[in-house]
């Protein structure tokens, strides 16, 4: 039986320190958020109302509803900068850095706090922007503004452009006002720029500043760097039982780190935490994600996934044979890859994205049958989904099966798609349409693609080299593919097509320079040098043409027959 007068009361005190929190939140707010100068906030009250409805929701995990209240209040209150500065944050959080350097800078400019300043050079820190916050520091301390955060953060901006003697001089200089912690923190900062790791450890063992994860999180990254695989595994031990973000920050470190040598110590990572079942399953993708296929062969990652198969896996057969799946991905063992997609395929046949991994992995080993099947057999369970219909088609043209290409891509034009789906479509579509010989739906098309996306540089080209065998608009082709050309100087296909286009207006000598140019970007590519031949010829370099010719049909492994070559060259110029 519960006592109901205890329930009320135990309710009343925790309702008495909620409004005791909200009552110090709000008076914090307010010192925040009134300006020095003239902006004022007209009804404070409904202000704070709604900035404490956003605190509730963040710190409910809804940060959705936090910001759109904030954005609510920014429209209400154009001078209060509480909302701004938490807007800087949750954009900051979801990625958006250059939104939140937009909305920590409207809180500085409103509201003379250093809490808003800070916030504000953290966050040009991360989009980089150094001057403006040597800048904005340099006028708080030329205006006698001497915070203990402002001047660590202008002398460490120092120390990160390297600029080391002048923060040795800043550190002297300021050296009485620095707190002990921030002395320390500029001189691990100073030896870290200049690499004496060693004398790091000693700042760091002689410290009782620094907390131990920050102490433990520096070692990981000088041991990694000194290749002291001793203490390092010394460190992993001792930090098995500590929090899980904790191990990812230093898991992070070490797997990072460019530095050799590293197989045991991962190994070591593993084994010391099979305990921490999330841990371990984040280790391992993590491990496959971020370590170079050579080091995961020379790992075995494969022996450990099998060996937590029953441990860490065993309320998740899903996630068992998806992060298989990953490693056979990673090492490029596409068979291995494709067994285990396949289980997966049949542990869950409605997961599209296992149905995309495998049209991936079909069409980058060109099984373009495998393709059309497994995106007819999604339909076939009612996959409603337009791509697979995109990607038969896609597999249809590479078989030349134009026919069957048109109609899937067509089918996909009938569905409401967005717009960089549908001109993806019609680039292909016209590439068909081109194949059928339908020319005029063919060059509607590309039209149509290069209208939306000027700078669609495949399209611009392959419109422009199929005018230019067509012998249809030179004038256009050469604009088409001399805009492609300018802008992407590394394509020997491009300069192919714009040398081309010269041969068949008659340049011959200025398609000469271009094909070259094409020839070395790509010395092994048949078509350029048949290209080479014909452009040569003209030039009358016959000796020269005869050899180009040669040397395209050895790529193409063909017989050579020269009157075939002058019989081709008779008929291009007809």
């Amino acid at each position: 039986m519960v006592d109901l007068d205890i329930a009320v009361k135990n309710k009343m005190k925790k309702f008495i320190i909620f409004l005791v929190f909200i009552n110090k939140f709000i008076n914090t707010l307010q010192a925040y958020t009134v300006n020095v100068d003239s902006c004022y906030i007209k009804n404070q009250l409904d202000y704070d109302y709604l900035i404490v409805e956003g605190y509730r929701f963040l710190l409910n995990g809804n940060m959705q509803m936090a910001e759109s209240i904030y954005e609510k209040a920014v429209k209400y209150e154009k001078c209060g900068a509480a909302a701004y500065f938490q807007l800087s944050k949750i954009k900051l959080i979801k990625g958006d850095a250059k939104s939140a350097e937009y909305y920590a800078e409207k809180a500085c400019l409103i509201s003379d706090n250093n809490t808003y300043l800070l916030n504000y050079i953290n966050i040009l820190k991360i989009t980089g922007n150094r001057k403006i916050i040597n800048s904005i520091i340099k006028r708080r301390l030329n205006e006698g503004v001497l915070d203990n955060e402002l001047i660590y953060e202008y002398i460490n901006s120092f120390i990160e452009e390297n600029e080391l003697r002048l923060a040795k001089k800043e550190m002297r200089k300021y050296h009485k006002i620095l707190t002990d912690d921030l002395i320390n923190r500029l001189n691990i900062a100073f030896e870290m720029k200049r690499e004496n790791y060693e004398n790091v450890l000693l700042i760091l063992n002689s410290s009782s500043y620094i907390d131990g994860e920050e102490k433990n999180k520096l070692k990981a990254k000088i041991f990694t760097e000194l290749q002291k695989n001793d203490s390092l595994k010394a460190l992993i031990k001792n930090g098995s039982d500590l929090n899980s973000n904790f191990k990812r920050e230093i898991a992070e470190i070490i797997i990072k780190n460019g530095k050799d040598s590293k197989t045991d110590i991962i190994k070591d990572l593993i084994e010391n935490n099979i305990k921490d079942i999330e841990f371990e399953k984040w280790l391992i993708q993590f491990i496959i994600n971020e370590t170079s296929k050579d080091n995961l062969k020379e790992i075995n990652l494969e022996e450990f996934i099998y060996k937590l198969k029953n441990y860490c896996y065993k309320d998740s057969e899903t996630q068992f044979y998806a992060t298989l799946a990953d490693y056979y991905d990673k090492i490029e063992l596409k068979d291995s890859l494709i067994a285990q997609l396949e289980i997966l395929r049949r542990l869950d046949a409605t997961n599209v994205f296992v149905y995309f991994r495998l049209i991936e992995t079909y069409y980058s080993s060109n099984k373009w049958l495998k393709v059309v099947d497994i995106c007819k057999d999604a339909k076939n369970i009612g996959l409603d989904d337009i791509r697979f219909n995109y990607f038969m088609g896609l597999a249809f043209y590479q078989m030349s099966d134009y026919e069957n290409a048109k109609k899937n891509l067509e089918s996909c034009l009938l569905s409401y798609v967005n717009d960089d789906f549908k001109y993806m479509v019609k680039g292909l579509l016209a590439e068909v349409y081109y194949k059928l010989g339908l020319f005029e739906f063919s060059d509607s098309l590309f039209e149509e693609v290069i209208k939306y996306n000027p700078n669609d540089l495949t399209a611009r080209n392959n419109y422009a080299y199929y005018l230019a065998i067509r012998e249809k608009r030179l004038d256009k082709a050469e604009d088409l593919s001399k805009y492609t050309i300018e802008r992407e100087k590394n394509n020997a296909s491009f300069f192919d097509t714009y040398a081309w286009i010269l041969y068949k207006q008659g340049k011959y000598r200025e398609a000469v320079k271009y094909i070259e140019k094409a020839i070395e970007i790509d010395k092994g590519n048949y078509i350029i040098w048949d290209h080479y031949g014909y452009i040569l010829y003209k030039i009358r370099k016959r000796k020269m043409a005869e050899n180009a010719w040669k040397r395209s049909c050895e790529l193409k492994n063909c017989i050579f027959s020269l009157e075939e070559k002058l019989e081709n060259e008779r008929k291009i110029n007809e």
